[in-house]
């Protein structure tokens, strides 16, 4: 088994609690890495692995929902992923982090980390 990662996919989206982050967004940096049957290059056929154009695709779809919370967002991509890949996947990692968070100081980013394991009962 092997690992299939998509990492700084960059967005501005409503995502915060704050009027102005549901105005002009947040800049977010997403990271998604999906392991499962499939990735590991026995073959070269994509219909047999995972295909990350479509996970960029739900990723976007799903960030430029509007919320408050990133954990919501990151719960919402793994629902999708799960759904578009089913039982090809073993584990799915999201790292969703918010550039330059409205906070009074500086702060680089702040983030949420959320884990699926096919071996979970959700």
């Amino acid at each position: 088994m092997g690992k299939l990662l998509l990492e700084g996919m960059e967005f501005r989206a409503p995502v915060g609690v704050l009027q102005k982050e549901k105005l002009f967004g947040s800049r977010l940096m997403i990271n998604v890495i999906v392991s499962g049957k499939g990735i590991n290059g026995q073959n070269d056929y994509l219909a047999d692995t995972i295909d990350y154009s479509i996970i960029y695709s739900i990723v976007k779809k799903c960030v430029m929902q509007p919320a408050n919370l990133m954990e919501y967002v990151a719960n919402n991509i793994i629902n999708e992923i799960k759904k578009e890949f089913g039982n090809k996947l073993e584990t799915i990692n999201v790292q969703i982090k918010k550039i330059n968070p409205p906070l009074d100081g500086v702060v680089e980013s702040s983030g949420v980390e959320i884990n699926w394991d096919a071996d979970m009962l959700l």
